[in-house]
């Protein structure tokens, strides 16, 4: 069925289309493709929850599991080149790598891009110093259930997630800033 409006013959779905993407647009981060679905345990943005069994390659080729790297703790970044507000937000992430870092912190990216040199230029061209993680079958958007980028969490030393946020991080936000001085404070 059509609808009338004016001089044009709009349908229904295009009527709909339009009220929607403002609405979109204020939601921010970009959409990622969902990846297979299954029994999945505890939520992974459950406070509390235990960093996810993970494995990637990182840009050299080399696997890492992010439970090897358990013991420190870890700032995970899920981001993508295509996704606009991702490329805002590396420099800030980079900013708390620089400031953290020092304190024990362990910065993670995990780009979901298919196209290695792509990353590869964005990292180099950022000098950005933390582990790069290459997930072209975007595997994290499925074990974070991810449905939209950027997504940052943070661990504590025994790999319990403190603080999560979707959406830009910003270096000077006060809960993240208080949950990195908590997790970087001496044992």
């Amino acid at each position: 069925m059509r609808r009338f409006y004016g001089p044009l013959l709009v349908p229904p779905f295009a009527v709909a289309l339009a009220l929607a993407l403002p609405i979109l647009a204020l939601a921010g981060g970009e959409p990622v493709v969902p990846g297979r679905t299954g029994n999945l345990p505890e939520h992974p943005w459950t406070l509390g929850s235990q960093l996810p069994n993970f494995r990637a390659q990182d840009l050299q080729g080399k696997p890492v599991a992010l439970r090897d790297l358990k013991g420190a703790p870890m700032l995970v970044n899920l981001w993508a080149t295509w996704c606009g507000a991702c490329m805002a937000e590396l420099p800030a992430i980079k900013a708390i790598d620089a400031k953290y870092k020092s304190k024990g912190l362990r910065t993670v990216g995990i780009s979901l891009d298919d196209r290695r040199g792509e990353v590869e230029m964005i990292v180099g061209d950022l000098e950005i110093p933390y582990t790069v993680l290459f997930d072209p079958g975007q595997l994290a958007t499925e074990v974070w259930r991810a449905d939209t980028i950027p997504d940052t969490f943070l661990y504590d030393r025994s790999g319990r997630l403190v603080w999560r946020y979707n959406g830009i991080v910003r270096p000077n936000d006060p809960g993240l800033e208080a949950a990195l001085k908590a997790v970087t404070a001496k044992p």
